[in-house]
């Protein structure tokens, strides 16, 4: 995750496997937190990223979501 001029932007690259189901949502220190447009289907060797067009919101860290086995992912706070 990095912060980005339009707001944080989320980035997840799938190296190997079988497609899987994933899910972005971004946690922000303050209490808010926002999802994305909704999951999406991840395939092997291919690059996924979403912009939160949110206004800043201090510190937040992403959650990446694998809605097929329940697994998640974080990323560490960015501020």
């Amino acid at each position: 995750m990095n912060i980005d001029s339009r707001g944080y932007r989320a980035q997840y690259y799938k190296s190997s496997g079988n497609p899987v189901t994933a899910d972005f949502t971004l946690y922000c220190n303050n209490g808010t937190w926002y999802g994305d447009d909704g999951a999406f289907t991840a395939t092997q060797s291919n690059t996924y990223s979403y912009v939160f067009r949110v206004a800043y919101q201090g510190s937040c860290y992403l959650k990446l979501y694998d809605r097929g086995n329940g697994g998640e992912w974080a990323d560490g706070h960015l501020s």
